[in-house]
């Protein structure tokens, strides 16, 4: 939208009105947009789901997002794959 030379008002109502987001949260992501040095890749769509996993475990996973720099949802995703093609060699 920025290439296309449409205005930052008209950029920011679109994301307001098309991802039911805040003024102020769109010119974020307008701002963060202008400073990008290339197009971000767009991966898969992603949606939550709730599963249940022991306090200790919680909490260690969380120590270990802290320490990383990763987020609960990459580390929960990254397991998950590591699993999936473990069994996916195994057969």
């Amino acid at each position: 939208m920025l290439r296309e030379g449409r205005s930052v008002s008209d950029i920011v109502r679109y994301l307001e009105q098309s991802y039911a987001i805040s003024r102020r949260q769109a010119y974020r992501y307008l701002d963060e947009a202008q400073n990008l040095k290339r197009p971000v890749a767009v991966g898969d769509v992603t949606v939550a789901f709730t599963v249940r996993i022991s306090r200790e475990l919680l909490k260690r996973v969380r120590r270990y997002a802290d320490s990383s720099g990763l987020t609960m949802s990459e580390i929960t995703q990254r397991a998950l794959l590591s699993i999936m093609r473990r069994k996916a060699g195994s057969r």
